[in-house]
């Protein structure tokens, strides 16, 4: 097994896919390689050369000097030369290059050496030179761990290990898996699978009590779910809590994977939504939940509803319980216009599938793309039926490599390939189309941000763009169009009202926006009646904001009596005072009180700058603000919590289809369960997005998983970063 304690892509710290520096030391100078642990005996490994010894490449290295004739005092040229080499145009040109392994680096006129110090440090043959040196004296010390085996700790980061890392129990029984751990320790004992599923179940209930104290401090929480169906054709239903943190942060966590019994009704998945809200304790926190447009979450909606509403307050009777995935909505709109284009789909769906599908072929491709001068590092893509966008990615794609397409199959005999270029030009009339659709889904698909507040700009691109489509002079686009068109009348003529009160409660949209946006999307009367409907909402919601508040003063601005802290002769003061409040009250110039929402609308919009406006945190300005407006910034944290996207419970199945995949079918709901919700539980306190390769492999990029980091760190107190090749 070649072990390596470092790689070049390490040392530019900007690359690094982990920032935080307690996990990962990228100066690691020192390798093992192929060391049998059971012939030998480990010794320390030394970081460099002793002072009395000269350091490796200055034994046989000239003395370099400069232009002037000086000699030159950095280590890099102990280690580096002036070679005069071609470049790819065949020109000479000096160079930097490594004494080792001959590595290049472009000879930078300035004498800036940066670049050849780095690599000093992960020169893969220079490592390898300094461990040789050690392993010359094979009789040295053995390895000496500070202070005791702690086997608890072992146990709950290994636990922490697998589970972030997806990887199956029995990997603790692997023998080389237990080598390299008696080689970090001698002292570490072997887990058996047993052992290590009981930690991870111990784990699971530990940092489920850190999310129901979290939870306890949030005032309200929004829901999404979504279903999915194993390779072993086990129905999954995934529940998702969002809320926003005392810290103004969205945060969301998944609080039940759970197996649903056929058929998979809305009775059935109201039963399973309502036993997890139950046993979380959350039944007086939800106010909404975003589901799918199938008809049994219609249904299940229903009854939940009911069911929390005599235990619940639900704004407006209940209007912003029910959320429909606007992804799911965008997706059928787009479907019903791909029709038209279901020929040239057909097609390249075939000519990719063939193509992507044999090694011989892929080859063939590559060698047409580069006779005709078209780079391959796009890729051609491939898509899912069920998913319009990776549809779209897909003849985006095929277009590019259009003519190494056609030419392929001129060499390539084995699909039939008649595709004219006037069907390719089809794609171009409608790609501006379904560019709009493509940047509304990928904006309405976000978890980190809020996203409800964003809807109605897209609904209003995506309503003009469908507008001039269906004027069109052109045929084909009219016709595309014009279905699209009709889809989007019947599922937005009802306008969602929490997107018009998100909107409102965005600083920089406010009630001007829902005027400006209302005018586009519907008649001038129709625009009147729906604005007066989102002004008569917002008010009743902060009504009952304040209606529950302990105070009004604080949620009062204007004119305001307050106590005096001096005391003075009442007989004074008492005349003149009451003489001072008939003429206020009798003074037509003094301004009525407003409240906090009264004060925010009237204040002028907020305008960031051009270059911050995409990347605007409009919970960082509730943050801000949260002084000035008390009670407005607590409706503003409720409102913006609910997402407008199921995305959070869907991307759950990714890691689930990996958990339990055609070879891991064993696994018990209960186990299931605890492994995807851990796994994002962990993951969401380190902010550790690992990209797991199947399980049984261990992916080459494991050991930049701070938990596996932290783990041979027990082993190993001067533990550096290692990589797998």
């Amino acid at each position: 097994m070649n072990i390596i304690n470092s790689v070049e892509n390490c040392s530019d710290s900007s690359s690094s896919p982990v920032e935080d520096d307690e996990f990962i030391n990228p100066d690691a100078n020192a390798i093992i390689n192929d060391l049998n642990v059971q012939d030998i005996e480990l010794v320390p490994i030394s970081t460099g050369p002793t002072p009395t010894e000269p350091s490796l490449g200055q034994q046989s290295a000239e003395v370099e000097k400069d232009n002037k004739g000086k000699r030159k005092r950095s280590e890099v040229w102990e280690h580096f030369k002036v070679e005069k080499l071609k470049d790819r145009s065949g020109n000479i040109v000096s160079k930097w290059q490594c004494k080792h392994c001959s590595k290049t680096y472009k000879y930078q006129l300035s004498g800036s050496t940066s670049n050849c110090a780095r690599h000093i440090k992960t020169c893969y043959k220079l490592i390898q030179e300094r461990v040789n040196m050690v392993e010359d004296d094979i009789h040295m010390a053995p390895i000496c761990v500070s202070g005791s085996y702690d086997s608890v700790n072992i146990r709950q980061l290994l636990a922490k290990f697998i589970i972030t890392a997806e990887l199956p129990f029995s990997i603790v029984e692997q023998p080389y898996f237990n080598i390299y751990s008696k080689a970090l320790n001698p002292s570490y004992v072997k887990i058996s699978r047993h052992t290590m599923k009981n930690e991870c179940m111990k784990l699971y209930e530990v940092e489920r009590e850190k999310l129901l104290k979290i939870l306890k401090k949030v005032d309200k929480v929004a829901l999404t779910s979504d279903c999915w169906t194993s390779n072993q054709s086990i129905g999954y239903l995934c529940i998702t809590v969002h809320y926003i943190d005392s810290d103004w942060k969205l945060q969301h966590s998944i609080i039940n994977f759970l197996d649903l019994d056929p058929p998979h009704s809305g009775q059935v998945i109201y039963d399973a939504i309502r036993e997890s809200i139950l046993h979380w304790g959350i039944q007086k926190k939800v106010m909404s939940i975003t589901l799918d447009n199938a008809s049994a979450n219609d249904l299940a909606t229903k009854h939940l509803q009911q069911s929390l509403a005599n235990s619940n307050h639900l704004y407006l009777g209940g209007k912003l319980f029910h959320i429909r995935c606007c992804a799911h909505i965008l997706n059928i709109l787009v479907q019903e216009g791909l029709k038209e284009i279901s020929l040239l789909i057909n097609i390249v769906r075939e000519a990719v599938g063939y193509i992507k599908k044999s090694p011989a072929r892929l080859k063939l491709f590559v060698e047409s793309a580069k006779l005709l001068g078209i780079s391959t590092s796009r890729g051609l893509s491939s898509d899912v039926k069920t998913r319009w966008n990776s549809t779209y990615y897909m003849l985006d794609s095929a277009f590019h490599y259009r003519y190494v397409i056609h030419d392929f199959f001129r060499k390539d005999k084995g699909l039939v390939w008649d595709f004219p270029e006037e069907i390719w030009q089809r794609f171009v009339k409608i790609k501006n189309i379904l560019e709009v659709f493509e940047s509304a889904t990928k904006l309405f698909s976000g978890t980190s941000y809020p996203t409800s507040n964003l809807f109605l700009p897209a609904l209003i691109a995506i309503k003009e763009v469908l507008d001039k489509a269906s004027a069109s002079d052109d045929e084909f686009v009219r016709g595309m169009a014009k279905p699209m068109k009709s889809k989007f009348d019947k599922y937005w003529s009802d306008c969602s009202l929490i997107m018009s009160l998100a909107i409102v409660l965005d600083p920089r949209r406010k009630l001007l926006f829902i005027t400006y946006a209302f005018n586009k999307l519907y008649n001038n009367h129709e625009a009147v009646l729906k604005v007066k409907v989102v002004k008569e909402s917002i008010l009743e919601i902060f009504s009952h904001y304040c209606a529950n508040s302990e105070s009004s003063s604080s949620t009062r601005v204007g004119v305001m009596r307050h106590s005096s802290a001096t005391t003075q002769p009442q007989c004074i003061t008492n005349s003149v005072i009451m003489g001072f409040d008939d003429f206020l009250s009798s003074t037509s110039s003094v301004q009525p009180l407003k409240n906090e929402l009264e004060v925010y609308l009237e204040e002028a919009l907020v305008q960031p700058p051009f270059e911050s406006r995409d990347t605007f945190n409009v919970l960082e300005w509730w943050k801000i603000y949260s002084l000035k407006y008390v009670k407005l910034s607590k409706m503003a944290k409720d409102i913006l919590t609910i997402p407008i996207t199921t995305v959070a419970s869907e991307s759950a199945f990714s890691a689930g289809g990996r958990v339990l995949d055609d070879y891991r079918s064993a696994l018990n709901p209960k186990t299931m369960n605890a492994l995807v919700c851990s796994s994002n539980w962990i993951r969401s306190q380190y902010k550790h997005r690992a990209n797991v390769s199947p399980l049984i492999l261990l992916p080459m990029n494991c050991f930049i998983n701070p938990h596996i980091s932290l783990y041979f760190d027990m082993f190993f107190c001067n533990h550096r970063l290692i990589w797998m090749i």
